[in-house]
């Protein structure tokens, strides 16, 4: 497992800024504590976090995984949503590094880019559903240093009407405002 560090630091907000280091793969994201991250042996011991979480989180077992705390949200349809950052050892140059694969997009679009302190990243997103299950996931991927970085956003709900009784919609602006939030706290250390 790689080095890595977190960090607390102090904030004037309701939440806690933590700082977590992957230093062997030369990155770090600053997160809000409705976050919780896995990594390594929590991804692929925990039964319960890869029943839970092996949507959003991939089954790869990146080097971070995000989790968005579920408690933010109860007795809502929100099952997951979680942000995973990993290396793709497979891509050995930039065009392969920014070509979306037929997995990553089945069912989805290209949707341009986006710059994350000051680095490119190209975009695209897919979704699907099934057997009352929504997936949504945003994907971005650079080519930094030599290697390939990929930066993936899901989000897992149910149908509401599902349980009974019904649960509430989650305000799917807010999850994704979150997410959002955390990936632009990515950045690559020096």
């Amino acid at each position: 497992m790689p080095p890595t560090s977190t960090t607390t630091v102090p904030s004037t907000t309701p939440t806690t800024l933590k700082v977590y280091t992957d230093s062997s793969n030369r990155f770090k994201v600053m997160y809000l504590d409705y976050f919780t991250p896995y990594t390594g042996s929590d991804l692929k011991n925990n039964k319960y976090f890869v029943d839970i979480h092996a949507d959003a989180c991939g089954t790869d077992y990146p080097p971070i995984c995000f989790v968005l705390k579920n408690d933010l949200y109860k007795n809502t349809n929100l099952a997951s949503a979680a942000l995973s950052i990993r290396t793709i050892t497979s891509a050995t140059t930039a065009q392969q590094c920014t070509t979306f694969s037929k997995e990553e997009m089945d069912g989805g679009r290209f949707t341009d880019s986006v710059t994350i302190n000051g680095v490119v990243f190209v975009t695209a997103q897919n979704g699907g559903a099934a057997a009352g299950n929504y997936y949504e996931s945003h994907l971005a991927h650079t080519w930094y240093g030599g290697k390939c970085y990929a930066i993936t956003q899901t989000v897992h709900s149910t149908a509401a009407a599902n349980y009974d009784p019904p649960r509430q919609e989650f305000d799917k602006a807010d999850v994704w405002f979150k997410l959002d939030t955390l990936r632009n706290g990515f950045s690559f250390i020096q």
